[in-house]
């Protein structure tokens, strides 16, 4: 998917119509386009335009997103007559060029009222003769057409705001980061294999099999398939409750970066974010402690009640002392010497048949005494050192309990300050609007919670169900069927269940083998980013991690940097692209991989000059095409000089004040350029122009 072009018309700040063309690399391998834009003018409206064009919505982070339409369009409208808000794309896929318009008519009711009258959306393709058709026949089957060309879930890994995109690294986006990598790198097509024969293919079986077992096969094979039905709505339930706590997630966020920006609340807002870090060292610390308890535990745990078999241990070896058992009065080697050579110590000779042989070969018999001893004494000295560990343990038990303990009680007291700061946030005396945002922030963290609960639930009930259906089949497997045809059907279960394991197990491998390259490319690109010994990975679980080696071990990184985050944030993104590039082609038939765009509104602000150099030189060199919207602070000479070789395309987003003396000038390529024009009109708006 390469963007060729796009079209907007009243929307947001971009008054009229207004287009653009981006660079696709055929400009002698020029992949960016660049738009400079001051703050306000419509950098992250243009991004949600491209988001609205594709899937009728907007990121989480635009305000206000049901008024999508130009205040000046809106402004010069008569009463009762419409206005509308357009945007079209355009973009190139190996089967064509396509062309998205999304339009959104409302009515103006009065000064500052609309009302929605209608949304409509168009998909158009140019066939081989270079003629413009119409694709689909309805408007969900369009729908439908474009989030196969990419999926919905996946936008917000290329359509993203710079400055949020660190949420991909937090604990909570795993689940987003492994569907987003499931997805786009095609290992959801062994999931979906693996799913169509365990439903639709076993179902058309099992209900056949209803049909021509004997009682007993009709009711087992009900079973099964009514447990199927249980799954599919528990995994259906499980998506939605993960879904929800991402975009709960997202909605904290915003929550949390307005009351960042509300002057009142700033410094308990950076009290809370510093309390959180010092909760999440605890919680790190804490699980480090358990682990190694759990470690000892294992290792010397039956220690704790070895006291009595330890004493009785000892008595029995002092038993056999006292008795004269040990040590042993003759050595084996010693009798058997005087046997073989036939002469007793005192010279005289000792032949069998004799009183003196026998009585050797009686003491020989009870030689093993010796044996005994030398067991008994390997048993003493264990006893001892089992002792010593035994009370090493258990001092080791005590100094563990009193550093969780310790622990425990410090991650309590920052609750505590953590349920202060809370309090202060929302206190009335800070302003309505602070104790509304409070609240609602309030709402979405329990909301949040209890979403995760079910999280909890939902996987416990689906492994008891596939534990449930795993006895149904091996149940079926075991009844005998009188008809020639059930039997049949029996054996095409088995064969079934057969190849959905195989197609599970080659989706693991495949999984596994994606995250392993996803792996070692996001740690070579963060080594050749980051000034600090981390290593960045993906985990088995698809969690993005920063680690450090402390005292010979992997650690947790506990309080990266926002800006440290980004890194490794866009570094997957970038590797995520890269690896479906070098995917793109056909297996058996099926297109897997492609060519995505990136989008990014504001990468650079939250970086040192270091990590903005590093991010400016390697994203265009990993993706193939780059649309980059920026203010002037973030395109310093640092990006600026990294990125200048690649740029293809570059516009300055103009935007129009009616506030006097707002003039201002941006500087590209050593050519002054309209920035901010000052002008007398009381709406605001935005004129792309061409550089």
């Amino acid at each position: 998917m390469k963007l060729v072009s796009l079209s907007i018309t009243n929307f947001r700040q971009f008054y009229s119509e207004q287009s653009c063309e981006f660079a696709t690399g055929s400009e002698g391998g020029r992949v960016v386009t660049v738009f400079h834009g001051y703050n306000g003018s419509g950098k992250t409206a243009l991004l949600n335009a491209f988001v609205w064009c594709l899937y009728g919505e907007t990121t989480k982070d635009l305000e206000a997103p049901d008024k999508l339409e130009n205040e000046a369009a809106l402004a010069e409208a008569p009463v009762g007559s419409e206005v509308s808000v357009s945007a079209c794309l355009v973009f190139d896929r190996p089967d064509g060029r396509y062309r998205i318009r999304r339009t959104r008519v409302s009515v103006k009711e009065g000064v500052s009222q609309i009302r929605r009258k209608s949304e409509s959306l168009d998909l158009f393709r140019t066939n081989e003769s270079g003629e413009m058709v119409s694709v689909e026949d309805t408007e969900a089957k369009r729908q439908k057409r474009i989030e196969q060309f990419l999926p919905r879930s996946l936008y917000p890994f290329f359509f993203f705001n710079g400055e949020r995109v660190e949420r991909i690294a937090s604990p909570d986006a795993y689940d987003s980061v492994e569907l987003g990598v499931k997805t786009l790198l095609d290992i959801a097509i062994y999931e979906r294999g693996e799913k169509h024969l365990r439903t639709q293919v076993e179902r058309e079986l099992t209900a056949s099999l209803q049909q021509l077992g004997d009682v007993e096969l009709q009711r087992v094979a009900k079973e099964l398939e009514d447990l199927d039905e249980k799954k599919e709505a528990i995994e259906e339930r499980l998506a939605n409750h993960q879904t929800n706590v991402q975009e709960l997630g997202v909605d904290i966020g915003i929550i949390e970066g307005k009351q960042e920006k509300i002057q009142e609340l700033a410094e308990l807002a950076k009290e809370r974010e510093r309390l959180r870090e010092d909760e999440r060292k605890l919680g790190v610390e804490l699980i480090d402690v358990q682990k190694r308890f759990s470690m000892v535990l294992s290792k010397n745990g039956y220690l704790a009640f070895s006291e009595g078999v330890l004493s009785e241990t000892e008595r029995l070896i002092l038993d056999a002392r006292r008795r004269g058992d040990i040590p042993a009065k003759i050595k084996p080697q010693f009798v058997n010497d005087l046997l073989s050579s036939k002469i007793c110590i005192c010279g005289t000779e000792i032949l069998p048949g004799t009183a003196g042989y026998d009585c050797l070969v009686k003491w020989r018999d009870q030689t093993g005494l010796a044996d005994l001893e030398e067991q008994l004494s390997y048993t003493a000295a264990a006893v001892g050192r089992l002792r010593e560990r035994r009370n090493d343990y258990r001092s080791a038990v005590e100094q563990f309990c009193k550093d969780i303990d310790r622990l425990l009680r410090a991650r309590q007291a920052v609750k505590s300050s953590l349920a202060v700061i809370d309090e202060k946030l929302g206190d009335p005396s800070h302003g309505e609007d602070a104790a509304r945002l409070q609240e609602h922030l309030r709402k979405l963290q329990r909301d949040r919670e209890q979403e995760k609960a079910e999280i909890i639930v939902a996987k416990r009930d689906l492994d008891a169900n596939e534990e449930a259906q795993a006895a149904v089949k091996k149940k079926i497997r075991t009844l005998q069927t009188q008809s020639e045809k059930g039997a049949l059907i029996k054996r095409q279960l088995e064969a079934v269940d057969h190849v959905a394991d195989a197609i599970a197990a080659i989706g693991k491998l495949q999984k596994e083998d994606v995250r392993r390259s996803l792996d070692e490319s996001i740690r070579l690109i963060w080594n050749d980013a980051a000034i600090k010994q981390y290593t960045a990975s993906v985990t088995e679980d698809y969690r993005l991690l920063l680690s450090k080696q402390i005292a010979g071990n992997d650690t947790p990184v506990v309080g990266a940097s926002t800006g440290e985050k980004q890194v490794l944030a866009l570094s997957f993104v970038g590797s995520l692209v890269k690896k479906a590039r070098e995917n793109f082609g056909k297996v058996h038939g099926v297109q897997v991989g492609g060519y995505y765009p990136l989008v990014m509104d504001s990468p650079f602000g939250s970086l040192e000059d270091d990590y903005r150099a590093k991010v400016a030189d390697w994203v265009p060199r990993l993706a193939d095409q780059v649309i980059v919207l920026v203010s002037k602070s973030q395109w310093r000479a640092e990006v600026e000089g990294a990125m200048k070789d690649r740029i293809g395309k570059e516009y300055v987003l103009e935007l129009h004040t009616s506030k006097e003396g707002s003039n201002r000038d941006i500087e590209i390529r050593g050519v002054k350029v309209p920035y901010v024009v000052s002008e007398n009109d009381p709406n605001e708006k935005t004129i792309i122009r061409e550089v």
